[in-house]
């Protein structure tokens, strides 16, 4: 049995009290065990995470918020919470393409992609994920 993901792109106006809003509601990139690693050092070697694993943000969006409250059952076996900025998702892709002299997916790159395109709006970004084994 593998590992999957499950992402969020979330964004808030700069300035606003307002909640995160879901880009896209859940976003599933594929499986790509050389990418959790760095994101959140599943499938890997915990230390090779950019960042250590952050848990669920307190003021999640709602989509995420809704599928968490699903996928945070036991029963779903859901597990490592987290969420990067930006700049740190942009870093993990860098990393990826130097430590394995390829391009990263065009999925994850896409993610990243639109990442880059809210913060014009001018917006917060994040990415908000959770693993399932």
């Amino acid at each position: 049995m593998g590992a999957d993901i499950h992402c969020y792109v979330e964004y808030k106006y700069s300035n606003s009290h307002e909640a995160w809003t879901s880009f896209g509601k859940h976003i599933n990139p594929g499986r790509n065990y050389l990418l959790f690693e760095r994101m959140a050092g599943v499938r890997g070697a915990p230390d090779k995470a950019i960042v250590d694993p952050r848990g669920i943000p307190d003021d999640l969006g709602y989509y995420a918020h809704e599928d968490w409250k699903i996928d945070s059952n036991p029963q779903h076996m859901c597990h490592t919470p987290s969420w990067l900025t930006l700049k740190e998702f942009a870093r993990v892709l860098a990393e990826y393409e130097v430590t394995f002299d390829e391009t990263a997916p065009v999925e994850y790159r896409a993610l990243c992609a639109a990442m880059q395109c809210l913060t014009t709006a001018p917006a917060k970004v994040r990415l908000v994920f959770w693993f399932d084994s």
